[in-house]
């Protein structure tokens, strides 16, 4: 995907929007050239959005672990 600043924009409402679900890390730690870095990697927004999710868990399910 080609990262311009509406898909930037989009990604981080996005991010702000499920911020307790999995857009924390996006929201707190990514500046917007991470951010389209990151981007440029996916074919759709969505397709982004399906790996932040999966990561989300991922981590969610170590920290129950060690907790």
């Amino acid at each position: 995907m080609i990262a311009t600043k509406e898909l930037i924009a989009e990604a981080k409402k996005l991010a702000h929007d499920n911020y307790e679900s999995w857009g924390q890390y996006i929201v707190e730690c990514y500046e917007d050239s991470e951010l389209a870095e990151s981007l440029k990697d996916f074919d759709s927004l969505d397709e982004w959005v399906e790996v932040r999710i999966s990561i989300a868990n991922i981590y969610e399910e170590r920290e129950a672990f060690y907790d």
